[in-house]
């Protein structure tokens, strides 16, 4: 089903305010009521058009990429504990002694979300 040309037809009740169309509207594929609304009143030429929808393919795809990192981080983590012995002691662990744990557990490459980590850890 494609919900676009859906959303373009009926961009006019959106832009009245009814909220479930207004929500499925921005939401749905990252289509603002102004780029819907320039398409429907014919203001968009298809050079415009396409760059426009090139410009979401490639957020969409950016997030896809992110998504998939951050799945594959968990699956790293999911292994690493399994593979712990001393994950089986977690509850009986000091909060430094667990605090290492997690640390050895979880690898991460991007220093800001590292920081946070090491921040929450030692709070």
């Amino acid at each position: 089903m494609c919900i676009l040309p859906h959303l373009w037809l009926n961009y006019r009740l959106v832009l009245k305010g009814i909220p479930a169309l207004k929500e499925a509207a921005q939401k749905a594929l990252g289509f603002s009521l102004d780029e819907i609304k320039t398409v429907i009143d014919g203001r968009m030429e298809k050079s415009l058009l396409i760059e426009v929808i090139s410009r979401k393919q490639k957020a969409w795809k950016e997030a896809a990429d992110a998504a998939e990192y951050k799945r594959e981080s968990l699956d790293n983590i999911i292994r690493n504990v399994q593979d712990s012995d001393a994950a089986e002691r977690i509850t009986k662990m000091t909060e430094e002694e667990r605090a290492w744990l997690l640390a050895k557990m979880i690898c991460i490459e991007e220093l800001s979300v590292q920081r946070c980590l090491s921040e929450a850890l030692w709070l």
